[in-house]
């Protein structure tokens, strides 16, 4: 059935109050895909829901996968997945790996989403970024850096980046 501009949409119901978390306690990890030879092809990031992302070094090419099984099946061959350690000591090689980071929201103008953690996200090597927004409803959102991803997303300032990984 076509959809004509007539058509009315009813709206989900969300609770607003609870979409963004006051704590952060996912499991956002990074990791590399690697060749026969043990060279980077491409980087990634699986989200604490599961989902991943896997961008190609130079940012061109990114696939999204539901979930550690679409993803192998998919490089079947290809390579070899290796996580990264995400322990908090282990300095990683940004020039192949992604860096992870957390959005804190410390003041909600609207009173829509509430304070805490909005977002999961990874900037990869070349420079974009992969957002997952956290909460009730998430979705992952690409941009081009973080300077963008904050300057539309940082609520003028009363958003803040957290790193997770060392510099």
């Amino acid at each position: 059935m076509e959809a004509t501009l007539s058509d009315e949409v009813t709206p989900a119901r969300i609770n607003k109050g609870n979409l963004i978390p006051k704590t952060y306690t996912g499991n956002l990890r990074t990791f590399l895909l690697l060749n026969r030879e043990h060279r980077p092809v491409a980087s990634g990031a699986q989200f604490s829901d599961g989902r991943l992302v896997v961008m190609s070094p130079t940012g061109q090419t990114m696939q999204r996968y539901t979930n550690i099984h679409a993803l192998t099946a998919d490089w079947w061959g290809e390579g070899m997945l290796m996580w990264t350690l995400a322990d908090g000591h282990t300095r990683l090689d940004y020039d192949v790996a992604p860096r992870r980071f957390v959005y804190r929201r410390h003041e909600d103008e609207t009173g829509t989403s509430g304070e805490g953690y909005a977002v999961e996200g990874v900037v990869f090597p070349h420079g974009g970024v992969v957002l997952m927004w956290l909460g009730e409803v998430r979705s992952i959102v690409e941009w081009p850096s973080l300077e963008v991803a904050v300057a539309i997303n940082g609520h003028e300032g009363r958003t803040r980046v957290v790193w997770l990984d060392p510099a």
